[in-house]
């Protein structure tokens, strides 16, 4: 294989991304996985699998600049094909042009194409395009403890949650790619409106390929029929219920791949189970077959804000509007102090400008008081005195004005500790 013509097929690919029929006789199936025992469906899962985690490897870290190229070219990516947003609506998101999208994505798309040619075969002379391409083998990939091993390490990505998952989000992007994997059949896939629920601590990214990889299951086994997804809460927790109905149901007992298929409802397991998620199987004779997903509690963090600029205070409610925090507004030191000891909270923002007692005057008396001393406290000042700050206590400093991706940061890593 040439590398401009493995760049068009990643291409292709990516536009094919959740048509698991199409990717089975894909020609990067079989550059990805050319073992001859390798069944085409379980190809297909491959590729899929292997196109995201490509993107993922794109992302430059926290560290790299938000307007950076890597950063931009990074979320591109993410957003067409991991969340399947429109390109005209990515380019509105990027501050760019459509023109400029298209370029972004083209050298977005090498890029991946350049990972793959790197991780999945060597090359034989130099590395001009046109250099044609060995195909090494995938190594060990159906050993269950090499994926389990693979699948902790592609959790370990997911763990800072700076920007909460809300479930009824998630799942409208999730039934418009739906509809991609059963365009082609008879199969109706419904959403029963979900109630308003509290964020989940789990990253958007894997709930979104768990409850893709449910719905890819079921669609890929009925002839027909209809798949509901509904959603309810109980006991304060979360559930999703993905269930097929039809006259083909039966069919998802015996079919010819039946041990591919259990390799795969048991990955989602494993990716459940690695977020503090349960994976269940829903079998009820009048309504069908399917799966219930149980997901994990969002922790309530405790965030005292105090300043004395009630626009101020709403800015840091509306960061935190959408988070996992429980936002307790106050404008004097008093009353700081107080609520402090009483609710004993998470994090304290803290502004140093405030009326009769000051911010340093406040800071110290927290963090010399047996009550308050282990809260972290976080000075967001237009002052610039950072290194005052931290030397009288401070856990962190922020000058002022803040965007949400810094506080959301701060907040994040000092509340997780």
């Amino acid at each position: 294989m040439e590398f401009a013509l493995l760049v068009t097929q990643v291409a292709d690919a990516y536009l094919r991304i959740y048509d698991l029929v199409y990717l089975r006789t894909h020609p990067l199936a079989q550059f990805i996985t050319p073992q001859a025992d390798v069944q085409h469906k379980r190809k297909a899962w491959v590729l899929h699998d292997v196109l995201l985690s490509l993107i993922e490897e794109l992302d430059p870290g926290f560290n790299a600049p938000a307007d950076g190229r890597e950063k931009r070219r990074y979320r591109l990516l993410s957003m067409r094909y991991g969340e399947g947003i429109a390109s005209k609506t990515v380019a509105d998101a990027l501050a760019i042009s459509l023109r400029h999208y298209y370029r972004e994505h083209d050298a977005s798309i090498e890029a991946t194409a350049t990972i793959s040619w790197q991780r999945y075969g060597h090359k034989s002379q130099g590395d001009t395009a046109g250099t044609t391409l060995t195909v090494a083998p995938l190594v060990a990939f159906d050993e269950p403890a090499n994926r389990q091993a693979m699948l902790r390490a592609e959790a370990a990505h997911f763990q800072d949650f700076s920007h909460a998952t809300r479930l009824g989000e998630v799942l409208t992007g999730v039934m418009q790619l739906a509809q991609e994997l059963t365009h082609t059949k008879g199969i109706r896939i419904t959403l029963e409106p979900p109630p308003d629920t509290p964020p989940l601590p789990m990253d958007r990214t894997v709930v979104r390929q768990i409850l893709l990889g449910l719905l890819s299951y079921l669609g890929e086994q009925l002839a027909e029929g209809e798949i509901c997804v509904r959603v309810r809460t109980e006991n304060q927790q979360q559930i999703v219920e993905v269930v097929a109905t039809g006259l083909q149901v039966s069919h998802l007992a015996v079919h010819q791949d039946k041990q591919q298929d259990e390799e795969q409802i048991a990955t989602l397991y494993e990716l459940a189970g690695l977020q503090s998620a349960q994976l269940e199987i829903l079998q009820e004779a009048d309504e069908g077959i399917g799966f219930r997903l149980r997901l994990p509690r969002a922790p309530r963090r405790t965030v005292l804000l105090v300043d004395d600029n009630g626009d101020i205070l709403e800015l840091y409610q509306r960061y935190l509007q959408h988070g996992y925090y429980q936002a307790v507004p106050v404008d004097n030191g008093q009353e700081a102090l107080s609520m402090a000891s009483e609710l004993h909270p998470q994090v304290i923002v803290l502004d140093l400008m405030l009326p009769e007692q000051d911010g340093w005057e406040i800071l110290q008396r927290l963090t010399n008081h047996p009550d308050t001393q282990t809260i972290p406290v976080v000075i967001c000042s237009i002052l610039r005195a950072r290194q005052l700050a931290l030397a009288l206590g401070a856990s962190a400093f922020l000058e002022k004005p803040v965007d949400e991706t810094e506080f959301l940061r701060v907040l994040d890593s000092l509340s997780a500790n």
